[in-house]
């Protein structure tokens, strides 16, 4: 009979309060652990979005060379009508490209002019926690040579050389950036620009 009572007693259930202090100790440790998993979502998602840019940009190339034609990569920052960045990757047969014949804030089965032909758009918007930008000192847009797969760079003020090279940055903040820079060969690499604490080799090496 004492056997019986003693296993019934192992038994039985958490009392009331001893669910409660649980429940407690649970938020308590969701509280203290919510921000740094919020951060870790972040940082893999500026993952993603960078290998994804990575991707279209060596797609554009291939496109070029697969179509005969001049491909054109272009960058758009937010708007207030439009909150997200964006690229677009379009052909453009009618213009001496680069041309800005097509634009990735525009609606959906009308964002090109003329000849030229939406290819793909990709869009990330605000609300991800993560922006795409190119520097303020460069165009928004280059144009792969379907022959040499290599880039030529619009020339952004009269009189002036073009770049040698085209970059995008995309970024959560100064801590968590990623830079992928397309050289005039055509060739896509990242690196982490100063100040960014992301595991790519440096830009400044």
């Amino acid at each position: 009979m004492l056997d019986a009572m003693t296993r019934h007693r192992r038994q039985r259930g958490l009392t009331l309060a001893e669910l409660l202090i649980t429940i407690a100790v649970a938020a308590a440790l969701l509280t203290i652990a919510a921000p740094s998993f919020r951060e870790f979502i972040l940082t893999q998602r500026l993952k993603s979005i960078n290998g994804q840019l990575v991707t279209d940009l060596q797609y554009a190339r291939s496109e070029a060379a697969a179509r005969g034609l001049n491909v054109t990569f272009r960058v758009s920052a937010a708007t207030a009508d439009s909150p997200q960045t964006c690229y677009i990757i379009y052909t453009d047969p009618s213009a001496d490209p680069p041309s800005q014949a097509c634009g990735c804030h525009r609606v959906a089965g009308a964002r090109c002019d003329g000849d030229a032909r939406e290819i793909r758009t990709v869009a990330v918007p605000t609300s991800d926690g993560v922006a795409l930008s190119v520097p303020i000192d460069q165009a928004d847009r280059f144009t792969y040579d379907p022959i040499a797969g290599g880039i030529r760079l619009p020339i952004i003020e009269v009189g002036a050389a073009p770049g040698s090279q085209f970059a995008v940055g995309a970024s959560v903040d100064a801590a968590r950036s990623l830079l992928t820079v397309v050289g005039l060969s055509g060739r896509p690499s990242v690196c982490s620009p100063s100040g960014s604490t992301m595991h790519e080799p440096s830009c400044d090496d």
